[in-house]
């Protein structure tokens, strides 16, 4: 699929610290906009030895910050601001696969703000007096911001039960001076179930005729404090994946080759390298992006070269004139594989960034979503050295539903399918972008807002990766903790026929890339970031047989 920069994941206890960004999940898409609310701020100097600093309450919530000493920077002018909204121009956190069953607010924001650099041994401690009718039955997330590092998004950097203190971390960081970092507390409730009122005929999906099948699940276990971020088929026939440590940025990133009966083979980069996607291209190899100014090529053979780029390369696909493609904030780059050379270049408008890059197969076209202050769009143009591009779609035009950026990918229909919605007025129901190949002309496709597993009915909650294959699109999907989470098979006209359990029955379990696999099944990166643990699934597909990928990566 194309390529989106990191997804985060929870439950670690260090921050990343990104020579390339993690990804999947993410630079960010849809931000936050100017709130209201209580605010408190102070100004201190920098502790050399660190300490604990107490920030002016807000009405009943009280915050203190234990400060990590400073090896550089010290008597740094800082300012300390405690809010009960969200910073405007923020990603908006997303705690990704939580059951319906569960609701997660942000509570407290915190931003830390210096004049010049200041270097510390660990992200600061924090201890959050919070009243009783918000705590009770409670769970709580410390998610961190780095605006230097924007796509790795939303970071959980720790998670607590039934307390509120988060001890400092010991991974050493930089506050860059006059750049705002946001840590923000996160509540989690469980929620008494209720009736959900049938959708509107409007967004409505095809009835389900029966219980859905059980889909086949293999899973290729990792070394935990790893995960698999984006998937390609080689050139050879196995599965190629780009692999990332969680939590120890002093480990290396590798690329993996999986033959499809599971046998894995790693091929180690340098120490702080996290590679992001991986796409098979036309000389026979395979390239991967770092999001850092090179792009990365791997032989069959696992031989290992990079090369120097334009920019941050981070989005990338292989377009239909053999080139590789790839963004950088708002510009797409040309990439000769033979030459190493730029060959075209593809302006979108100021403020754009680029989320996800594919290959139009019917038009040759090279399709970019992107992202901006107000939400996502999509654009084209055909590969060229000064290509003329189109806006052809934006979330906007779609009213009553929030955008959650999706990849791109082909269906058996020669359409495009993105990005996924959810209706802000009929709970559990989804729908997904759905492009026509030529006409860019837009439609959705409604996706089964329940589904009949086994003796019981579930709700469904879908997540962004997916894949078109054959006649059926996948997406993640399942109630977490229902013994039910995993993947969904469901055609192009919005008929769940297939569903996997993946067994990891975990709060924090998600999909990072689906891909169709050489041997015509479906191979999913997943993780969940409470263990942190990840595999790599193999879910055979209802009726495989002629269900050739038209996917292009």
């Amino acid at each position: 699929m194309g390529l989106a920069s990191g997804c985060s994941g929870g439950g670690s206890s260090t921050i990343p610290t990104a020579t390339g960004s993690s990804t999947p999940g993410a630079t960010p898409v849809v931000t936050t906009s100017p709130g209201t609310g209580e605010s408190s701020t102070t100004s201190i100097a920098w502790p050399a030895g660190g300490g604990a600093i107490a920030i002016p309450p807000l009405g009943s919530y009280g915050i203190t910050l234990d400060l990590t000493a400073a090896g550089a920077g010290a008597g740094t002018q800082t300012t300390l601001d405690a809010q009960t909204y969200s910073p405007a121009g923020l990603p908006v956190i997303s705690r990704r696969r939580r059951a319906d069953a569960q609701q997660s607010t942000p509570l407290l924001f915190v931003t830390i703000s210096v004049s010049a650099a200041v270097s510390i041994g660990g992200y600061p401690g924090f201890t959050f007096q919070l009243p009783s009718d918000v705590t009770d039955g409670a769970s709580f997330a410390l998610e961190f911001y780095d605006p230097t590092h924007a796509s790795l998004g939303w970071q959980t950097i720790g998670n607590a039960s039934g307390q509120y203190t988060f001890p400092a971390g010991s991974t050493p960081l930089t506050f860059a001076a006059n750049e705002t970092y946001v840590f923000a507390l996160v509540q989690t409730v469980t929620v008494a179930p209720s009736a959900s009122p049938s959708p509107s005929p409007t967004a409505s999906a095809t009835p389900l005729p029966g219980a859905v099948p059980a889909l086949s699940v293999t899973s290729f276990g990792l070394q935990d404090g790893f995960q698999y971020w984006w998937l390609t088929s080689g050139p050879d026939g196995n599965i190629w994946a780009t692999l990332c440590p969680y939590e120890d940025d002093s480990l290396s990133g590798s690329i993996v080759k999986m033959t499809t009966n599971g046998t894995a083979t790693p091929y180690q980069l340098a120490a702080g390298v996290c590679p992001q996607q991986i796409v098979s291209a036309s000389d026979n190899n395979l390239w991967f992006s770092e999001g850092t100014s090179s792009l990365g090529r791997i032989t069959t053979a696992g031989l290992i070269t990079e090369y120097p780029v334009t920019g941050t390369a981070s989005a990338l696909a292989a377009g239909s004139d053999g080139n590789l493609w790839y963004g950088s904030g708002n510009m797409v780059y040309g990439f000769d594989v033979s030459t190493r050379s730029v060959v075209g270049t593809a302006s979108l408008p100021s403020g754009y960034v680029v989320q996800y890059l594919a290959n139009n197969t019917a038009t040759g076209d090279m399709v970019v979503e992107a992202s901006n202050a107000s939400g996502l769009e999509i654009f084209s143009f055909a590969p060229a050295a000064s290509p003329t591009v189109e806006q052809q779609f934006a979330v906007s035009s779609h009213s009553g539903y929030t955008a959650s950026q999706g990849p791109l990918s082909i269906g058996a229909d020669g359409n495009i399918y993105g990005i996924l919605y959810a209706s802000t007025t009929v709970p559990n129901t989804y729908q997904l972008l759905q492009l026509s190949d030529k006409t860019y002309a837009a439609s959705y496709l409604n996706l089964p807002s329940s589904f009949i597993y086994g003796t019981g009915t579930y709700t469904s909650v879908f997540g962004e990766a997916m894949v078109a294959s054959g006649t059926s699109i996948f997406l993640p999907n399942g109630i977490i903790k229902s013994s039910i989470e995993g993947g969904a098979q469901v055609t192009e006209a919005g008929v769940m026929v297939g569903q996997a359990d993946n067994d990891q029955d975990d709060t924090s379990f998600y999909w990072n890339d689906v891909i169709t696999g050489p041997d015509g099944n479906i191979w999913a990166a997943a993780f969940d970031g409470y263990c942190p643990c990840g595999s790599l699934d193999r879910l055979t597909p209802l009726s495989a047989s002629g269900d050739a990928a038209r996917r292009t990566p």
